[in-house]
């Protein structure tokens, strides 16, 4: 059950930044993603690691990449943008 949740949220999710659509929401799924990535597979299972280190840097670049995206909202071309012009005209 999780790994359906882990890959609709990375793969929908995913499609939905690349469009701007719910891109808040979106990026609060993503994080929490990375977030149960770091503490629950990297850091507990010491099998995943480079050169006797536990590398759990990528996921943490993501989970930056998230909170930006959740703090600075989206863009001026996206869906999201589009639909609340619309809704305020």
């Amino acid at each position: 059950l999780t790994a359906w949740l882990v890959t609709i949220i990375e793969l929908g999710g995913g499609i939905l930044l690349i469009v701007g659509a719910a891109t808040q929401v979106v990026s609060i799924l993503i994080a929490l993603d990375m977030l149960g990535a770091i503490l629950f597979v990297k850091i507990r299972n010491p099998f995943f690691t480079e050169n006797g280190i536990i590398s759990w840097e990528l996921e943490a670049i993501f989970l930056a990449a998230a909170l930006c995206l959740l703090l600075s909202g989206p863009g001026a071309w996206s869906v999201d943008d589009v639909v609340i012009d619309t809704r305020r005209t």
